[in-house]
């Protein structure tokens, strides 16, 4: 069965007890014409405890193809023929589980026959149910799952059935749950620092709950940021939460008469974050600014949504200060916070496939450091210094001569989306920053093995290092198309020349170090190339 969440008015409760309780359903069902027993199944949604609708936007239920239900058949109380027989969900119609029901071998076979029957039709279908034939059996043997994370067991936690008599062929019930449902809407309310004191509220990823002396619980999380547990039948006592935000951890609680079923009882919790400053910053958090980039203050990720209302110039990729170098802190006064990686490329003055010359072809780069081995590329962690050591001394090369093109191009971000004075400005992210970039944000698991990372060999290629480049470009994912510039690829080993991402690391007065990956060969490389090959920028901070 397949979740749909949307905003969803309910029925009256009366209409629930009607559609959803036994029936003696009317003879107007046009018979099927091939002798058996033809399903057509809906499900009841819940109704809020307060008996009207759902104040948390509820959930609109609709099967696809593949679910099953079961169907339990009695004649004056007694139960007929083999019992809790499969039908599954073809797309269209539900029809007869002659599959399952072989695979099993218990002699089950579609129902033929058109006396007046008693008919218990249940969802999730499940063999452990032979031999069951009332209702209170089944909730006996399906208990809710104590971990309800995924979508399959809550779905399995959620048992529905419907009774109904009839004298046909056509069965069509309304299943309703056996079980109460629980859902919390948390949220933590923050004040950004963007000169405007907004408020927002930020959605949580996932919580935990305790119910009753079951503690350590873990809901399903709706796409409405609700989170729901199913729980036990006739459960009374605290229900409480707990979730973290940050280094803070927020929690509540709520007491439950017994509680009654195919009732969902809904809770709503906001709580005050406080100023979400720099020192609140987390992976994944957008740097935005304001005012021509005199004020930039952090939209936390779980805000994305509000992303449309804001300017966002780049996307929190380290907040390890062992992984901050020296030059970044010193330039903000000995304390940083994270770093962030541009949401854009900087321009182009290539002109050949669009990519910057990283420098002068034949000239070592006083006070550069060499990296010649994966441990060298991991270690040179100052993009700030490596930048301003190219942009002091090579300035004459870059106005005159029109060389140095990687850096011109960062000098030239600089202008293009200016940063406040918190900050320090704009750079060519290092070997050891972007390595970073491509081990939390790209997952590439080569980068985060401690024996890569001291390694003495020549840096080269990293193979099987699964979807790095869609990785990277899913942390921009909030972002419209237009606002940022989506990761790229290379087609062929042959495209290396031209394509890939700019380190400002040398590795020789010949080479620097460039990244790239080539998908079809799932192959990551960080690696030296010619100075006067070609390649994007993509510039960083930190703050």
């Amino acid at each position: 069965m397949k979740l749909y969440y949307s905003l969803y008015t309910f029925w009256a409760a009366a209409f629930l007890m009607t559609a959803c309780s036994e029936d003696i359903l009317s003879d107007k069902i046009s018979q099927e014409s091939d002798g058996t027993l033809h399903l057509r199944v809906s499900a009841c949604d819940f109704i809020e405890d307060s008996g009207t609708k759902a104040a948390d936007n509820g959930s609109e239920l609709a099967f696809e193809q593949g679910d099953r239900v079961g169907v339990l058949i009695l004649r004056e109380g007694e139960p007929v023929g083999t019992n809790n027989l499969p039908y599954v969900y073809d797309g269209a119609a539900w029809k007869f589980d002659t599959q399952t029901a072989q695979a099993e071998n218990t002699g089950k076979q579609a129902w033929s026959e058109t006396e007046i029957a008693t008919f218990i039709v249940y969802y999730p279908y499940d063999a452990a149910a032979d031999g069951i034939y009332d209702i209170e059996g089944l909730k006996a043997t399906f208990q809710p799952e104590p971990d309800q994370q995924t979508e399959e067991a809550y779905r399995r936690s959620d048992l529905m059935a419907c009774t109904a008599t009839v004298s046909n062929l056509v069965l069509d019930v309304r299943l309703s749950h056996l079980y109460a449902s629980f859902s919390l809407l948390p949220s933590v309310e923050y004040t950004l620092t963007d000169g405007k004191n907004t408020r927002i509220q930020g959605l949580l990823e996932q919580i935990n709950i305790s119910v009753g002396d079951q503690s350590n619980l873990m809901p399903f999380k709706a796409e409405d940021g609700s989170f729901r547990y199913i729980l036990p039948d006739g459960f009374s006592g605290d229900i409480r939460w707990f979730y973290s935000c940050g280094t803070a951890t927020y929690g509540g609680s709520r007491t439950l008469d017994k509680v009654e079923p195919n009732t969902r009882y809904s809770q709503v919790d906001c709580m005050d974050g406080g100023e979400y400053g720099y020192d609140k910053a987390k992976l994944g958090d957008y740097y935005c600014t304001t005012d021509n980039g005199s004020i930039g203050y952090l939209l936390p990720t779980e805000a994305a949504y509000l992303l449309d209302e804001h300017h966002c110039v780049g996307v929190v990729f380290q907040t390890d200060l062992s992984r901050i170098g020296d030059a970044e802190k010193e330039a903000l006064g000995g304390q940083a916070h994270a770093l962030a990686l541009a949401v854009r490329n900087s321009p182009c003055y290539g002109g050949y496939r669009e990519a910057n010359w990283w420098g002068q072809y034949g000239y070592i780069e006083e006070g550069l450091k060499d990296c010649t081995t994966y441990a060298d590329l991991y270690a040179d962690l100052s993009g700030l210094y490596n930048t301003e050591s190219i942009l002091t001394t090579r300035a004459a090369e870059i106005d005159e001569l029109g060389l140095y093109q990687a850096f011109k191009a960062v000098r030239d971000w600089r202008n293009t989306e200016p940063l406040p004075d918190n900050t320090t400005d704009w750079f060519l992210p290092s070997a050891g920053q972007w390595w970073d970039v491509l081990q939390i944000m790209g997952k590439a698991p080569a980068l985060a093995d401690p024996a890569e990372q001291t390694n003495t060999e020549y840096p080269y290629d990293w193979i099987e290092q699964g979807d790095v480049v869609p990785n990277l470009n899913s942390w921009l994912s909030g972002l419209e198309a237009g606002d940022k510039d989506e990761f790229a690829t290379i087609a062929t080993r042959y495209d290396i020349s031209n394509e890939g991402y700019w380190t400002s690391s040398e590795y020789s007065y010949i080479y620097a170090i460039k990244w790239y990956y080539i998908e079809d060969e799932g192959i990551l490389g960080m690696s030296n190339v010619s100075k006067h090959y070609g390649a994007n920028v993509r510039c960083a901070f930190a703050f």
